[in-house]
């Protein structure tokens, strides 16, 4: 149950690990999107969190309603049809602020599936080598076997 969603939920946060990726790479949220290359990027990993969220299953979104998957998914719709008129100032609070909610949400509802049994570790495991922000240990999810955890 939920194989297919929480795929999806591990793409997000590969995303949102991107984005922060960039941040420290670039040193400074600021200067970062001071470059158009440091603005598409964001921009790109945005509007693919948004196109995941979308894909989520009624049922999951049902469930962990907490989440305000619809207006992650209408982000996305902003980015992608008015590209040019985005608001910078507003990413920059949205990478501040909401990103790190977003990753802390997952994460709860990662453990949760975990827990309950309806996702397996491995479908875990395998993806954690993926992230060089995000660790599942912060979150208290211990995979067995994963050295690379941080």
């Amino acid at each position: 149950m939920y194989k297919k969603d929480t795929g999806f939920l591990l793409a997000i946060l590969k995303m949102c690990d991107d984005i922060e990726s960039y941040k420290i790479e670039y040193k400074d949220l600021n200067k970062l999107l001071k470059t158009r290359i440091g603005q598409n990027a964001c921009l790109m990993n945005i509007s693919q969190i948004g196109e995941y969220s979308g894909k989520l299953s009624q049922e999951f979104t049902d469930e962990f309603c907490d989440v305000e998957w619809k207006k992650i998914k209408f982000l996305r719709n902003i980015i992608i049809h008015d590209y040019l008129g985005v608001d910078l100032e507003k990413i920059k609070m949205i990478i501040k602020t909401n990103v790190p909610e977003l990753v802390n949400d997952i994460m709860v509802i990662l453990k949760k599936l975990l827990i309950s049994g309806r996702i397996n570790e491995q479908l875990l495991s395998a993806s954690s080598k993926d992230f060089k922000t995000i660790s599942f240990i912060k979150f208290g999810i211990t995979l067995r076997g994963n050295n690379d955890q941080q």
